[in-house]
């Protein structure tokens, strides 16, 4: 037989334990932080272009990609022109590529850059042209809702100088309402950026070249952007958040204190 005594003395237990379980539930369910990096707009694209001329002689070719939208974008562009006249031909190529992604925490562009011209021999020419350019792009506008730590991580090989008239190379990050520059690719990094919208402009191009301008050129690139919060810390909650144990175990220790006291002021009629 149950006696009332103890029935009694056990449903105080029993709400002190449902009143901790519901704590600790509504930390389990609290709504899940966005990511630390909202992409608002973008647009990315790889183009290559050529153009010969041999004496009147001429052929263009051009071919483009852009990014339909904001996820992964894989992408290459080519483009090759071929001119002749009696024994003489000139030929011109141009090929970019973009393997890109912007993720919650970083943006990435990684590819390869070629440009190359040939003139078969100079006998018999009385005029020739040789253009040819490509690029790889990126324009991200993006919202910071906290403060974060932007780091960039690059490597360029073969052929690069954003001095030469035909390599140019951009990436920077500016405010989007204003233009203000907040960061280009000679600060020293990491940068710390307040929460708002800004823009990242990427750019890595070779050409226009010249008529003298037949060496080959070549470059592959590998770019990441990185974010993270400016205390260290990483965004937002979703988990679990267990309480400390001392805090668990005295919220149980005074319940079984209660219920002890209360079983032993009931009398039964």
């Amino acid at each position: 037989m149950i006696r009332a005594d103890r029935v009694i003395a056990f449903v105080p237990v029993v709400v002190a334990i449902a009143v901790v379980a519901a704590v600790n539930l509504l930390v389990i369910v609290a709504p899940a932080a966005a990511g630390p990096v909202e992409v608002l707009l973008q647009s990315r694209s790889v183009s290559a272009d050529a153009n010969v001329e041999i004496n009147g002689v001429t052929d263009a070719k051009s071919d483009s990609k852009t990014a339909p939208d904001a996820g992964p974008f894989n992408a290459s562009a080519s483009a090759d022109a071929s001119a002749s006249d009696a024994e003489q031909t000139i030929t011109g190529s141009a090929s970019a590529s973009q393997d890109s992604q912007l993720l919650a925490s970083r943006f990435s562009f990684a590819g390869h850059l070629a440009t190359v011209g040939a003139l078969s021999a100079l006998d018999g020419v009385n005029s020739f042209a040789f253009d040819a350019s490509a690029a790889t792009d990126g324009l991200i506008n993006f919202r910071l809702d906290e403060p974060m730590t932007l780091t960039p991580t690059m490597n360029v090989n073969a052929n690069f100088s954003a001095t030469k008239d035909n390599s140019s190379f951009v990436l920077e990050v500016t405010r989007l309402v204003g233009g203000e520059l907040v960061a280009d690719f000679r600060n020293v990094f990491p940068v710390d950026l307040d929460a708002g919208d800004y823009t990242l402009s990427f750019n890595y191009a070779f050409g226009p070249s010249n008529s003298a301008d037949f060496e080959s050129k070549e470059s592959d690139y590998d770019i990441a952007i990185d974010f993270a919060a400016v205390d260290g810390g990483g965004g937002g909650g979703g988990g679990v958040i267990p309480l400390p144990p001392g805090l668990l175990l005295g919220c149980a220790g005074l319940a079984l204190a209660e219920a002890v006291r209360r079983s032993r002021g009931v009398k039964l009629g």
